[in-house]
């Protein structure tokens, strides 16, 4: 199964920060509100989402 845009992203993120892999892949709400409690912005989820598409 390949990961959509989001999920690669969030995923890269939550290693990132956790040091393991996301444990919620199609959760993307509940992972950038986990993402945004550890410091996380929108602005930096999303500057890295649209990063990642133009790599795609």
């Amino acid at each position: 199964m390949e990961l959509s845009v989001e999920d690669t992203v969030l995923d890269r993120l939550w290693r990132e920060l956790f040091d393991q892999p996301l444990p919620l892949i199609g959760a993307g709400p509940v992972v950038r509100s986990i993402l945004k409690k550890e410091g996380v912005t929108d602005i930096e989820i999303d500057q890295a989402i649209k990063r990642e598409k133009k790599l795609q």
